[in-house]
């Protein structure tokens, strides 16, 4: 017990007995920690982020020299992922290179319509660009994972299920870690949706679900906006905020990825308010504690764990499935069952689960709940 002071509380003496959907097996390794990353940060944002509890550096910002932003990084300890420098050799040398990134959101349209030929880059665009970075790791005999970021609101809605550019992204040989970015506070969308997979959770659940099955069990990334776009572009409360999170994490992401930026009236790298600084910082500092928990820190990549997703509303558990609005994540570990439990609605719940310990447990709003059981 005592592991991160939001809501904890036994969660039973018993591992629930069948019905639980695996989570998709890895077939390539994740990073060795659980990703906190910031994207695009400039020097003079670093030491904030160092404070907030971020590990991870993600691209370097238009304008920066890649070799002297890598240098302050790592000066601060921070990972990176981030497009390669004209140094191949140099990059594969830094151990705290993560992987090198592709162009972000191959998928938006720019000619025509959404289709091959029609997109940013296609599948096999995606798959040249990385051709001579892979060849460069190779020569060097060493590797370095391919990271790409792709079009939340491309993935999460019901049309995406049938899309097979999207498919092919997440499948195909271009990338080896997979990421994407989901914005629904700021795109006035709501951030839980129904999937027409027979369940209810927040569009990054969704997209992680969908990412993992189509890839084959791909290391997945989340990301959470943290600011404004625009003078009137609303943002997430702190409540929406972890329920972005830590469903995010109930999904299995191996890491969550900030957005801070602003785009108008006037540019600024980090937008992110005082209540969003607060509430992130303190989800950072939970995840950390939790590294050991959710990351297999040996071979990289998330630990073996048994999604239980939220029943639609209205509707009968089915198999592997909470009442709704709850999901949630069991992870095996030497001390029993760690199970993390979520709240998805915003409104006051009440979860029933005899074999978890739980007798009309309240969760309030948005709230989680986590901590170790034991085997029976």
């Amino acid at each position: 017990m005592g592991l991160s002071g939001i809501g904890l509380t036994a969660l039973g003496l018993a591992v629930a007995l069948g019905g639980a959907l695996p989570a998709a097996s890895q077939p390539q390794a994740g990073p060795k920690v659980f990703v906190l990353g910031v994207w695009m940060q400039s020097t003079g944002q670093m030491d904030d982020w160092k404070a907030r509890g971020v590990n991870t550096l993600v691209e370097v910002p238009q304008g920066n020299d890649v070799a002297g932003w890598s240098q302050a990084a790592d000066q601060r300890g921070f990972y990176q992922i981030r497009h390669p420098s004209s140094d191949l050799i140099a990059d594969l040398g830094d151990r705290r290179l993560l992987a090198w990134a592709t162009q972000d959101e191959p998928s938006n349209v720019v000619k025509g319509k959404f289709d091959y030929g029609g997109v940013a880059q296609d599948p096999a665009e995606v798959v040249r660009e990385a051709a001579p970075w892979r060849a460069a790791a190779k020569a060097a005999g060493k590797t370095l994972p391919i990271w790409t970021n792709h079009v939340g609101p491309h993935i999460y809605p019901d049309w995406a299920q049938k899309s097979v550019l999207m498919q092919d992204y997440m499948k195909g040989p271009a990338s080896d870690w997979l990421a994407a970015d989901s914005y629904p506070v700021e795109e006035k969308r709501p951030v839980v949706i129904r999937s027409n997979d027979g369940y209810t959770s927040t569009t990054q659940g969704v997209v992680i679900d969908r990412q993992l099955a189509w890839s084959g069990g791909k290391p997945v990334m989340a990301f959470i906006g943290t600011a404004a776009f625009g003078d009137q572009t609303p943002v997430p409360t702190p409540e929406e905020f972890r329920v972005m999170a830590w469903s995010s994490v109930i999904h299995g992401a191996i890491g969550i990825i900030y957005f801070p930026i602003r785009l108008s009236p006037s540019f600024t790298f980090d937008a992110t308010p005082p209540q969003l600084v607060r509430a992130l910082t303190e989800f950072d500092r939970q995840a950390a504690g939790l590294q050991d928990v959710l990351v297999d820190t040996a071979a990289g990549g998330r630990r073996p764990f048994t999604l239980w997703r939220s029943a639609d509303e209205g509707a009968a558990p089915a198999a592997g499935q909470l009442p709704y609005p709850f999901e949630a994540s069991e992870i095996p570990t030497a001390k029993g069952p760690f199970r993390i439990v979520l709240n998805l609605s915003d409104r006051p719940q009440t979860l029933d689960r005899p074999a978890w310990g739980l007798s009309h447990t309240v969760f309030q709003p948005y709230e989680v709940k986590m901590a170790y059981g034991s085997q029976p």
